[in-house]
């Protein structure tokens, strides 16, 4: 649900923003500028498995840094999807670009927010009465094998970004 409400919200800003006017931009600037080339395995790694990482961990702020960082998420999606619309005018191409990651990647995001919101839900289970253990190991058993399945599923989807995406990508430009 964060992340579906960051998403649309997202994909709402990036859908009115407008296609960029090619005249606004530098004169140095090409389709196949480094940014897109420069692009690495590891930097797809790096920044998606601390994500995860950090979405999980978030339930020793009582998952506070869990629902910002599970917005967040939905959001910059959102951003990059909605701005991809508008710029490219096809569904079927921005879906080509973000489906084959996104199918793995998004359900990862969902297990890393599970695994940092997992103990919450157990302490404030807790205070309504519902049972006698603020915290019980099954609920840190939990929060890490979904954390854990959550990096796996990262792996494979940067994997898949990188080798997949990001080549559809580059030889679109």
């Amino acid at each position: 649900m964060l992340y579906g409400i960051g998403f649309l919200l997202g994909g709402a800003l990036g859908s009115t923003t407008g296609a960029v006017d090619p005249s606004a931009l530098p004169a140095n600037w090409s389709p196949a500028s480094p940014s897109l080339a420069s692009i690495t395995l590891f930097d797809i790694l790096g920044v998606n498995l601390l994500n995860g990482l950090l979405m999980a961990v978030g339930a020793v702020f009582f998952g506070t840094l869990t629902v910002v960082l599970g917005f967040q998420n939905g959001f910059a999606h959102g951003v990059v999807v909605g701005t991809s619309l508008v710029e490219s005018g096809s569904p079927g191409l921005v879906a080509l670009l973000f489906l084959p990651h996104a199918a793995i990647e998004l359900p990862a995001i969902w297990l890393a927010l599970a695994a940092g919101l997992r103990p919450v839900g157990g302490f404030l289970a807790y205070l309504r009465s519902n049972r006698a253990d603020p915290i019980r190991r099954s609920d840190i058993e939990d929060a890490i094998a979904l954390f854990l399945i959550a990096e796996l599923l990262i792996l494979v989807a940067a994997f898949i970004e990188y080798f997949v995406t990001l080549r559809l990508a580059r030889s679109l430009v």
